[in-house]
């Protein structure tokens, strides 16, 4: 089954009885200065890495937009793709998961945050 996002938030209600969806991405975009996959509180979350994968390092600039080609690739390895269901959350609610789905609205991929 496939969902559809049509809110930009969802409740805790809503992502547990979607979980299953084929299309749904969870992402974990809380910005730490490790991560620990055992960590994660939502299962299947898939972690977002703002400060390494989704960003130019090479940039003087923290966090700065990566190039479409490296966001492409990191997106793919996230299991992310045009047909998605993409539910960011983060560890303080609602810090960085909304920098995360500002990363993914100028792709034309729809997010909500949880």
């Amino acid at each position: 089954m496939n969902i559809i996002l049509t809110s930009p938030l969802v409740s805790v209600n809503w992502l547990h009885e979607k979980l299953g969806a084929n299309n749904l991405v969870v992402l974990d975009g809380t910005i730490a200065k490790t991560f620990n996959a055992l960590s994660q509180q939502i299962p299947t979350a898939r972690f977002f890495d703002i400060k390494q994968k989704f960003s130019d390092t090479s940039n003087a600039f923290p966090s700065a937009f990566p190039s479409e080609y490296q966001f492409q690739i990191e997106a793919q390895n996230l299991g992310i793709n045009q047909d998605s269901a993409i539910v960011v959350y983060d560890d303080k609610g609602i810090y960085s998961s909304a920098v995360c789905g500002g990363y993914l609205k100028p792709l034309g991929l729809v997010t909500s945050l949880y």
